[in-house]
């Protein structure tokens, strides 16, 4: 492209990129593309804490979750490490975006001993009901980083495969 008094002039083979370039349906960009952070994805903005490091099976174990402003509902689900069993599950219905949800989870008086994590699903609307974003913090691999995985609704979609996140996986002990 070069100036030419006042007017712009384009050489053929800018036009024909342009054309090309308008021919591709922005609906279909490759996977791990449209889902990156920022704007309406919802993510953790650092590792979940626990008030306790060791709770009494029968009792609540409380979590703090820092979320960004772009979390309206959070999930929480309790693992054993040993096994990777699931212990139990808890859903916050009224996250403050932007702010760390703070709640209690029931430990089952049945609970064997032993060292427990927590697996993170954040979600862009409330009660995580269609359209939304999801993000979900999983261990993979050993890691002893969260890897997070992006999802979009409606229909339910994997748009960004697992990468670490940086956020280290805290655990804790039920006795």
């Amino acid at each position: 492209m070069r100036e030419n008094g006042k007017n712009w002039c384009v050489s053929a083979a800018a036009m024909a990129a342009l054309a090309l370039l308008a021919c591709i349906p922005l609906d279909e960009t490759p996977a791990g593309e449209i889902y990156v952070d920022g704007d309406g994805v919802p993510e953790l903005t650092g590792a979940p804490t626990y008030a306790s490091v060791s709770v009494a099976a029968g009792t609540e174990a409380r979590v703090l979750v820092p979320v960004d402003s772009d979390t309206q509902h959070l999930f929480v689900s309790i693992y054993d490490v040993a096994t990777d069993s699931y212990l139990v599950h808890q859903k916050a219905d009224n996250v403050t975006p932007g702010a760390s949800a703070d709640f209690a989870i029931s430990i089952p008086s049945t609970t064997t001993p032993g060292t427990f994590y927590a697996e993170i699903e954040v979600c862009s609307s409330l009660i995580c009901d269609n359209p939304f974003k999801r993000t979900v913090y999983r261990p993979q691999g050993g890691s002893p980083n969260y890897f997070r995985t992006g999802f979009e609704s409606p229909p339910l979609t994997e748009v960004d495969a697992a990468r670490d996140s940086g956020i280290a996986i805290p655990t804790f002990e039920i006795q």
